[in-house]
């Protein structure tokens, strides 16, 4: 063989078509013949003396390539892999060949083999689509081999015949086919021949199915095959088809009752005519109206029924019906009797599925007494029009977008404009600009449950002069609830409104003069209370000095006597006295204002709540105390002795006009913003400015005060009690004034009173600072609380809230299910939120239940109506407290741990 010079085989590489590429030792490039050139897109000069990396190959092809190469340098083994290359025609698929040089370098050719990967994708592609689509059918398909083993078997089949691919697939094809049909099934197979069996290849029939369970039901199944011998494949395609006879069959009952309903109807006069016109069927509404019988009528020419000045057009009108489908009108019809009637007549075409005209159906309806109904309509509308044309008010009636449709000659004479300028014009121009936004908000309230709407507006008459006018605007609706008309009556009320406008300037002034009066009076009434105050003050200041002495010496002398001296038991009766004198001086010292008092924020909720035994006994027999207590007050700067004071005369008060009957007492604590038209109503007190205040309210169901008794409670030494001395309210009035407080009182003879003590709230930062631990010590770790409320994002709100602070919560949407949660572990809730008013089950049925479980259950009520009311239903029955929606986060915790501990 001769040799080849280095430069020959240089030239024949530049001339091959296939890619080559050489790299020497240090993986550079140090040969590519022109075919590479145009496969990588790059120049000699660009690709030779650098690395893969280095010619600007994609991030993740260029590493690759380049390890392939020091692989096979490193080696010395061939090596061959697939790459993908982006080229200008798309990405090309490369067969890349990798083979060592004897310099240590390597040679690299490439084959594009793009065709061919394209071709197995689009093959793989291809099946997986086939298997897909067989999947997806929602019909069943199997398969089966000749031996009628199942080999295919896709998800519709699975829902079709109830069997899993898996309890299917290498079994016998008979477990889908009824046993009576088994042997008959098993001979077909082994006879077939596919020669003669062409008749077979898709064929669509209908035969019985057996599903699991040995339950048969119709089916529709579509036979195919393929292959030849032992590879022949058969494939059934099977749609159950028990909905589609169902179908059928409701089709046939339809049409069945649908006859019957044609032949029972006696507002219609129903019935079929042949082409020619004459009569087919009859129905018992045909009978009623025309007065023929079927015997009397079948066979006839329908022409019968029309006049002798109509009859002409029959033919006319089959014509029509034949040519466009259907023809309709009204007009006069004769009865079997001669008598005429006016009806409704609707005639429609009848062809067969070529197109054939196989006959007409005729329906006609009496519209006698509709059309004299009509025109009544007709003369009730003239007579309307002649009486609304002779009132002294203003008529229009207009569409919904506004356009008038009637005005009356007085509307036109306002307005100075002729009917014809008016109607089918908008009315919005006849209503004064800065009137139209609120005529058009008022009419838009209309609505059929509210149909008429009364507007005050003002117009600009035909003299240009602005006159108020009052309209009473009724709405006319369609059946369906449509508004197809707006009658409008007005008249003018400029005169009213300026006589209006004058009293309500005169009841300004009297206002006015009754407001200074009663300030004068309220001063009055404050220097007389001072003056009193003073007096009252000064004297229990003295007397009180007395009173020490004479207590003191009293109890002095007693100590001294011997223990059975007669005079012992003087000196304790002195004492007593003096004792109750001493009181008394307490309560005139109060009302002058000059009590000893140690001043301290105080927990108005917690005071009385402490007081619950002692106020116990100074209440009569027939009094009940409720207490409602408003949750999270801000405190009071106050002395809690003289607070105490203030609660036990009140109540004592309060029980005192209850007297022998039974009533109730409420003592209610809570929050106001009172301003400054709410502080000119008190009836005692300091002078308040503005703000928050916390109030103490004390109602009762007693006899209530008349006004003159009202206008002096506060009185010195004024009462109405047979054995009272005066001082209890006087000195009521003089604590809360020495707070810096007031007193409202509402009263009503016979229906009871309310007196409202205000005191100013302290603000957070006057408030007792809570201990610095007390936080970490409120965690409800380890307890398990019950939420039960109908509102979603109550009860997660509710849930998050309570979890944070370390409970477990369970949650229920409804009272029911939550009698469910509570009735499985009783013992394991430490409390109840429950909700008042839910569906269901309520708030006070689930309450009952839950007690049912475990009497002592601890519940929380909450609700949005008032205390009072939303918890009348449960006194005496352990509620552990009230929560008020809406609620803060401070509100919901604050009375789970004084319900459960901190």
């Amino acid at each position: 063989m001769p040799d080849v010079k280095t430069d020959d085989f240089r030239a024949i590489l530049d001339r091959l078509p296939t890619p080559v590429i050489g790299f020497d030792r240090g993986g550079r490039h140090d040969f590519v013949n022109p075919a590479a050139c145009r496969m990588i897109g790059r120049s000699a000069d660009q690709l030779l003396g650098r690395t893969l990396c280095e010619i600007g190959l994609p991030p993740d092809l260029g590493p690759e390539l380049d390890a392939n190469v020091a692989r096979v340098r490193e080696s010395g083994a061939p090596f061959a892999h697939t790459v993908s290359l982006p080229s200008p025609g798309g990405t090309a698929v490369l067969l890349v060949h990798l083979v060592p040089r004897p310099d240590g370098g390597v040679l690299v050719t490439a084959t594009d083999v793009s065709v061919q990967a394209r071709a197995e994708q689009a093959l793989r592609y291809s099946e997986e689509r086939y298997r897909q689509t067989i999947e997806a059918a929602f019909d069943a398909i199997v398969t089966t081999d000749p031996k009628g083993t199942i080999i295919g078997w896709n998800s519709g089949a699975e829902r079709v015949f109830g069997y899993p691919a898996s309890d299917a697939l290498g079994r016998d094809v008979e477990l889908i086919v009824p046993p009576r049909y088994a042997a008959e099934h098993h001979a077909a197979m082994a006879a077939f021949d596919p020669a003669n069996s062409s008749r077979m290849r898709s064929r669509v029939v209908e035969l019985p199915a057996m599903r699991k369970g040995g339950i048969e039901f119709p089916a529709e199944i579509t036979l195919a095959y393929w292959g030849a011998g032992a590879d022949r494949r058969f494939t059934a395609i099977v749609r159950d088809i028990t909905a589609r006879r169902a179908a059928e069959q409701a089709l046939r009952d339809s049409e069945e009752r649908h006859r019957l309903l044609i032949e029972s109807v006696t507002d219609y006069a129903i019935f079929m005519l042949d082409p020619d016109g004459r009569v087919a069927t009859w129905n018992a509404g045909a009978q009623r109206i025309k007065g023929y019988t079927a015997d009397e009528i079948v066979g006839r020419h329908f022409s019968v029924f029309y006049p002798p000045e109509s009859t002409a057009c029959t033919e006319a009108e089959l014509e029509t019906a034949a040519r466009v489908g259907r023809f309709a009108e009204e007009g006069w019809r004769v009865r079997k009797d001669g008598a005429r009637f006016w009806g409704h007549v609707v005639i429609t075409a009848l062809r067969d599925p070529t197109g054939r005209l196989t006959g007409f159906a005729k329906v006609t309806r009496d519209l006698t007494d509709r059309r004299a109904a009509e025109q009544a309509l007709r003369d009730s509308e003239q007579r309307y029009r002649q009486v609304v044309e002779d009132q002294t008010e203003t008529v229009c009636r207009f569409r919904p977008d506004g356009t008038f449709t009637f005005v009356n000659d007085v509307y036109c004479r306002t307005f100075g404009k002729r009917a014809d300028e008016l109607i089918g014009r908008p009315w919005h121009p006849v209503v004064h600009p800065g009137d139209l936004d609120h005529v058009e908000t008022e009419l838009a309230r209309m609505s059929p449950d509210n149909p008429v709407v009364r507007i005050e507006n003002r117009i600009v008459n035909a003299g240009g002069r602005t006159r108020w006018m009052e309209f009473v605007n009724r709405g006319f609706y369609s059946p369906a609830g449509g508004l197809v008309e707006i009658q409008a009556v007005g008249r003018d009320v400029t005169d009213r409104r300026a006589a209006e406008d004058a009293r309500r300037e005169l009841e300004a002034d009297l206002r006015a003069k009754e407001q200074q009066q009663r300030y004068e009076r309220q001063l009055l009434q404050s220097q007389k209370l001072e003056s009193l105050g003073v007096l009252a003050g000064g004297i229990a200041h003295d007397f009180n000095n007395l009173l020490t002495a004479v207590l003191g010496y009293a109890s002095l002398s007693r100590m001294r006597l011997p223990p059975n001296d007669p005079i012992a038991e003087d000196m304790k009766r002195i004492e007593s006295a003096a004792q109750r004198a001493a009181e008394l001086c307490q309560q005139m010292l109060a009302y002058a204002g000059r009590g000893q008092f140690v001043v301290r924020a105080v927990d108005l909720n917690a005071l009385t709540q402490e007081m619950t035994q002692l106020l116990g006994a100074v209440l009569s027999k027939k009094a009940v105390l409720k207490y409602n207590l408003t949750i999270g007050l801000p405190q009071v700067q106050a002395d809690p002795t003289q607070l105490r004071q203030i609660v036990m005369n009140l109540i004592t008060n309060a029980s005192d006009a209850i007297g022998p009957k039974s009533g109730v007492i409420t003592l209610t604590t809570g929050l106001i913003d009172a301003d400054a038209r709410y502080l000119t109503e008190i009836q005692a007190g300091a002078e308040l400015d503005p703000g928050r205040y916390v109030y103490l309210e004390v109602s009762d169901t007693g006899c209530g005060m008349s006004e003159e008794v009202r206008a002096k409670i506060f009185d010195p030494f004024f009462t109405t009690k047979f054995t009272g001395r005066g001082l209890g309210l006087a000195a009521v009035q003089g604590i809360v004034r020495a707070h810096k407080g007031a007193i409202k009182v509402y009263t009503q003879s016979g229906k009871g009173t309310t007196f409202k003590v205000l005191l100013p709230a302290l603000d957070g930062t006057d408030q007792e600072p809570a201990p610095a631990d007390e936080a970490a010590e409120r965690n409800g770790r380890g307890r398990r609380l019950l939420v039960v409320d109908d509102e979603e994002d109550v009860r997660v709100f509710t849930r998050k809230v309570l979890e944070h602070a370390g409970f477990e919560v369970t949650v229920a949407a409804d009272g029911a299910a939550g009698v469910e949660a509570f009735a499985a572990a009783p013992y394991q809730f430490a409390l109840v939120l429950l909700d008042l008013t839910m569906p269901k089950m309520g708030g006070a049925e689930a309450f009952r239940e839950m007690r049912r479980h475990r009497s002592g259950v601890r519940v929380v009520l909450t609700s949005g109506f008032a205390a009072e009311e939303a918890t009348s239903g449960f006194e005496g029955k352990g509620l552990a407290g009230f929560l008020r929606k809406p609620f803060r986060t401070e509100d919901l915790l604050a009375i789970v741990f004084d319900a459960v501990g901190p």
